[in-house]
């Protein structure tokens, strides 16, 4: 299916009930404001490549990136949309057969917070694109509904355990993968508390307990650090460096800048390269 919004295929499967299985598997990749609202006939379960948006749902709006996984479950009225600079590139599943909500909760996913943050990783992303060539030229049997749907829970699975022994270590580590992937478009203490599904509160705590810095101030840093690396490094001019770390003018970058290290960008770049 194309339109002037966005491309999409997608293929039926036909297993062996009432094991579980994928009973429909597509491939969705955005141009840019993207938006779209449904009320699901089904589990369906979609895991993000590329981009950044929303989803809101009646207990409340998700931030969904690069990397995460969100589940609509039957019945449920969706809403959801990307950003326009940051359009969505995903691969979806409809998912049917028996005990599928408890699987679905066994991996992590709840009917209030359906919403599974940095579990899409390169091998499930090259799994789907694998999946995607075979149902599209033909190249399977009825038993790649069950396999596809073991396959995908498997991928997932490994994630959300490695997540769940060792999430508060990792949230450092988690937000500079973010920083560096978000390119003139700094994510705000908000948006990371949504993603890693935390009150604002719990995520001040854990960057307090186990860093000794906030979120704001570690986000400040790595803005920093970029900006220091691009002046260093490249041939952008203030203006354009500006942009690229987040800040809103040339002249308020250069102002927080000089507050920060006692000089001008322009006397750090010469200085410095």
């Amino acid at each position: 299916m194309s339109n002037p919004g966005f491309d999409q295929e997608g293929w039926p499967l036909s297993g062996y009930p009432p094991s579980p299985c994928v009973d429909y598997f597509g491939r969705f990749r955005s141009h840019g404001r993207f938006r779209w609202e449904q009320i699901s006939n089904r589990y369906c379960i979609h895991l993000i490549e590329s981009g950044r948006g929303y989803f809101e749902i009646e207990t409340g709006r998700f931030a969904a990136g690069e990397g995460d996984a969100f589940l609509f479950y039957p019945g449920m009225h969706v809403r959801y949309y990307d950003i326009e600079t940051m359009p969505w590139r995903y691969s979806w599943a409809g998912l049917s057969g028996s005990n599928i909500d408890t699987l679905m909760e066994d991996l992590g996913f709840q009917r209030e917070n359906p919403l599974l943050c940095g579990v899409v990783t390169p091998s499930l992303k090259n799994y789907c694109r694998e999946l995607g060539f075979q149902l599209k030229n033909g190249h399977h049997t009825p038993f790649l509904a069950q396999a596809a749907f073991w396959q995908i829970m498997h991928f997932l699975g490994i994630e959300t355990k490695i997540k769940r022994s060792g999430r508060e270590a990792d949230l450092r580590q988690l937000t500079r993968r973010l920083l560096d992937n978000s390119f003139g478009d700094v994510p705000t203490v908000e948006w990371l508390a949504e993603r890693f599904r935390l009150s604002r509160s719990q995520l001040f705590r854990i960057f307090k307990t186990h860093y000794g810095i906030s979120p704001k101030a570690f986000i400040d840093q790595i803005r920093f650090e970029r900006a220091q690396d691009l002046l260093k490094n490249s041939r952008m001019s203030i203006k354009e460096i500006a942009t690229a770390c987040g800040f809103s003018s040339g002249d308020y970058f250069t102002t927080a800048f000089r507050e920060r290290y006692g000089q001008s960008p322009m006397s750090w770049r010469r200085k410095n390269q």
